[in-house]
């Protein structure tokens, strides 16, 4: 996993995820509520569970499956004047990443970001899960616009990123902006994605997880304004 470095926003932190998080981040990925979002569909079912993902997920490790990454913990900030306790500030309340896959192969739509083209692709895209005590509450929104708008200033860690990508696949194609991909029903999310100015969907496609078949919807922003 890439460091990603630490961003600041009027009422959150987001730093970068780490061993130590994996009770904060049992607490969240053991939710139904959450996980039937998620890719795996699921929740995590015990603590081993989660430190398995974990440490998969930190690892510096890339495979075809696990791409260049990076994984912020996103907690309250400490000075806040929101009328959360200390102990609930300083607990991770979500998590929100950046990583790199195949562009979905099924997605088919006259207003897809490129022309088709028979080399491979990658995108890179954005994900975030938040625990259900910070629901309504605008912090999803505030931290993706956060990271959003870090990815499309080239910063250092955002360039190591794409360089790591293009690197470990030398001749795929990445494609140019971020990705976001949601569960059908999830309106929360297409809200979230729409006020950074995410378009779409750009395509769909049919994913499995837990055993089941769920429509995914394909959305992209090819710059933060």
């Amino acid at each position: 996993m890439i460091t990603p470095t630490t961003l600041t926003t009027p009422r959150l932190t987001l730093s970068p995820l780490t061993h130590e998080d994996v009770h904060d981040l049992h607490d969240l990925r053991n939710k139904e509520e959450v996980m039937k979002w998620s890719l795996k569909g699921s929740p995590d079912a015990d603590l081993p569970t989660t430190q398995t993902w974990l440490t998969q997920f930190l690892s510096p490790q890339i495979t075809p499956d696990l791409g260049p990454r990076m994984c912020y913990a996103i907690r309250i900030t400490t000075n806040t004047t929101n009328p959360e306790t200390p102990t609930q500030r300083n607990k991770l309340i979500g998590t929100l990443g950046i990583h790199s896959e195949p562009y979905p192969t099924s997605t088919s739509t006259t207003t897809s970001p490129s022309t088709p083209s028979s080399t491979p692709k990658e995108i890179f895209e954005l994900g975030y899960m938040l625990h259900p005590n910070a629901w309504g509450k605008g912090y999803a929104s505030e931290a993706v616009r956060a990271v959003v708008e870090r990815f499309f200033s080239e910063a250092e860690d955002m360039r190591l990123l794409k360089e790591v990508r293009e690197k470990e696949r030398p001749g795929v194609q990445v494609e140019k902006g971020l990705f976001g991909i949601v569960n059908q029903g999830n309106e929360g999310s297409v809200g979230v994605l729409r006020k950074m100015r995410f378009q779409g969907p750009v395509g769909g496609e049919l994913v499995e997880g837990d055993g089941r078949y769920r429509t995914m919807h394909v959305y992209h922003a090819a710059s933060s304004r």
